[in-house]
């Protein structure tokens, strides 16, 4: 598989693919600094048909390697992380949630997900140091919806506390 890309005129370009001529955003482009723009020969909807017939192509075993492929590449790139350490950091957790303690994530992906210090590094990708653990889904979303904080953790913690039901007038 070559992949050809062309400097972009930002007039329109003809697709390799369909043939048709459209415009330039309608293709993946690169763009490097201090560089002249460029973007593929083929447009969008002809890349993600592309993508999506050699995926088709793929048997159980090479979906499956890939799935393995994108993960490590995932964890490594995204939080510095290994395969083999996430799943040490699983195991020290005893297999499940370090919040809930569920073994079996459910929600997004059905997997787990690495919880990291997000006031230690803004943005997508960590420095790898700031990892606190491994969360299933729900606790890593309701962590992430309360942006990490402890004084509004403490308060949602002391109103569930509370007994009794509100009476209204």
């Amino acid at each position: 598989m070559t992949r050809t890309s062309r400097p972009c005129c930002g007039e329109g370009c003809l697709c390799t693919g369909c043939g048709y001529l459209k415009p330039c955003d309608s293709f993946y482009g690169t763009s490097r600094p201090g560089r002249r723009k460029h973007h593929g020969a083929k447009c969008k909807t002809c890349q993600r048909a592309a993508g999506k017939e050699r995926y088709g192509a793929l048997t159980t075993e090479q979906k499956a390697d890939k799935a393995r492929m994108n993960k490590r590449w995932y964890l490594k790139n995204l939080y510095d992380l290994t395969p083999e350490a996430f799943e040490a950091i699983l195991a020290a957790q005893g297999g499940g949630c370090a919040v809930c303690g569920t073994t079996s994530p459910t929600g997004q992906g059905n997997t787990f997900h690495v919880d990291h210090d997000h006031s230690c590094c803004p943005g997508g990708k960590t420095c790898g140091k700031c990892v606190r653990g491994i969360l299933c889904t729900r606790c890593n979303m309701a962590l992430g919806l309360l942006d990490d904080d402890r004084t509004r953790i403490a308060r949602l913690d002391a109103y569930l506390s509370k007994t009794g039901v509100m009476q209204r007038g």
